[in-house]
């Protein structure tokens, strides 16, 4: 959320930023917990087995990409990068089945967004929830908000030009922002 992004980031609460953290090692400890390898049973034949491990870096930004003739909007994010490795029950390290992952995408977003409510929650930090369940750190107001949105709002214009283009019709909302 801009919200979280601007008061730990702009307002330098540190607090903001270690619920952030948590909430990124919770989600990944989930992600984890869908690991899997292919490894042979004993019939010879290929099968998925749980393994509960990953081998992963996280790198912590601080701010979107810049847009034209504007400096990036503060944006606090975690990018996780998962080697293709995992470790099965044997302590063999083998080729990292992410089926389970790629299948759970949207409930890993859903993880961290809970995640961080509640470490926010718990420091203290009065939340407003829209009805999609998004949620901004209470007192913030939609104008302040714009205002660290640049790259949003220039994605919002390109896509509404591109609705305009007969080449994108029956292009779905999400299929134009990707």
């Amino acid at each position: 959320p801009k919200s979280v992004s601007h008061a730990g980031l702009v307002l330098d609460k540190k607090d903001v930023v270690d619920a952030h953290n948590e909430a990124v090692k919770k989600t990944m400890d989930y992600v984890q917990s869908l690991a899997q390898a292919r490894v042979y049973n004993e019939k010879g034949e290929r099968v998925k087995q749980d393994t509960n491990k990953l081998l992963y870096a996280s790198a912590t930004h601080s701010t979107s990409r810049a847009t034209a003739g504007n400096l990036p909007d503060p944006s606090l994010h975690t990018h996780n990068v998962i080697m293709n490795t995992t470790q099965d029950k044997d302590g063999k390290f083998v080729s990292l089945c992410a089926d389970k992952i790629y299948q759970n995408q949207s409930v890993i977003n859903k993880v961290y967004k809970n995640e961080l409510a509640n470490q926010l929650k718990e420091r203290g930090y009065a939340l407003d929830f829209n009805k999609k369940g998004n949620f901004e750190l209470s007192g913030y107001d939609k104008e302040t908000l714009d205002n660290f949105s640049k790259r949003k709002n220039e994605i919002d214009k390109q896509v509404e030009q591109m609705r305009t283009d007969p080449k994108f019709a029956g292009k779905t909302e999400k299929e134009l922002r990707d």
